[in-house]
């Protein structure tokens, strides 16, 4: 549907782009874009803005390093979702294993696997350490919601 829109005009289709500032009071007016690739920042008028997160899944120079891939997508264990590489890790859509599912959600999962083990890796012996925003009053100080 989104595409057919964008085919007719009713819609603008932005990539790779990175959201630079929002502008206007009450409603939307204008939006300032930073592409990814060049750095370019430009403005755009605008009345509604869609958030659509997500990354091109082309794999381009990774084909060259022999990681394991089904089909378009990297495989990966799922105890800390690295590839069949030392230490490199594949998380959220590009990844693929048994039960699989593209969800933002599975991709905050896999990121956490991830970063402990890399944690571990790079400080080997030390406590990963981890907290909960609602117990955790150091991390409610960061965030601004210290009660």
């Amino acid at each position: 549907m989104m595409r057919d829109l964008v085919k007719k005009g009713d819609v603008n289709l932005l990539t790779p782009y990175l959201i630079d500032s929002i502008i206007g009071e009450q409603k939307v007016t204008e939006v300032t874009l930073k592409n990814f690739e060049t750095n370019e920042i430009n403005s755009y008028e605008a009345d509604e803005l869609i958030f659509l997160f997500g990354l091109n899944k082309k794999l381009g120079p990774i084909l060259e390093w022999e990681i394991e891939l089904s089909g378009k997508k990297i495989t990966v264990n799922t105890e800390n979702f690295q590839t069949n590489k030392d230490g490199i890790f594949a998380v959220g859509d590009i990844n693929d294993y048994p039960g699989k599912l593209d969800l933002i959600l599975s991709g905050f999962h896999e990121t956490t696997l991830a970063v402990q083990e890399a944690f571990k890796r790079i400080h080997p012996g030390e406590r990963v350490p981890f907290g909960y925003t609602t117990s955790n009053s150091k991390l409610q100080e960061k965030l601004g919601v210290k009660k």
